[in-house]
């Protein structure tokens, strides 16, 4: 199986947040994951288009206990799971680069601590006023 290789397969949350009619089909289909992968190489994210839609580490790790994930494994898919991904994306040498968002008022610190060659692909402007402009950068 895949998992046993290291991938990691990522479960979207917000769906089931934001649209009821999505809910029964986005727990049964993760569900389903979870029990297929008995919980290894799990990573949830929230795909959120809005800033409601985000819920706290916490929140998170209680979610996964819908799923029948343990308070141990919930742990490692919120903290060392996504390291995990990111490591391996950033040591990849097939690939031509790796595409991150980066929000504009963290840019400037982001360039001075990175030694990466980057280039500006992608700038989002916020549609609400409250959240800063962030932009997506190519990382070569």
């Amino acid at each position: 199986m895949s998992v046993q290789r290291g991938v990691c397969v990522e479960i979207c949350y917000s769906g089931a947040i934001r649209d009821p009619s999505q809910r029964v089909n986005i727990l049964a289909s993760s569900l389903s994951l979870v029990l297929a992968v008995s919980g290894k190489g799990i990573v949830f994210g929230s795909c959120a288009e809005k800033c409601f839609d985000v819920r706290s580490p916490l929140d998170v790790r209680n979610m996964a206990q819908i799923f029948r994930i343990s308070k141990s494994k919930s742990k490692i898919c919120i903290s060392e799971n996504p390291k995990q991904v990111l490591k391996h994306a950033f040591s990849r040498k097939t690939v031509l680069g790796v595409v991150i968002g980066v929000h504009s008022d963290q840019l400037d610190v982001w360039k001075r601590t990175k030694s990466y060659q980057y280039s500006l692909i992608e700038q989002d402007s916020p549609s609400d006023e409250h959240i800063s402009q962030s932009k997506r950068l190519k990382i070569e």
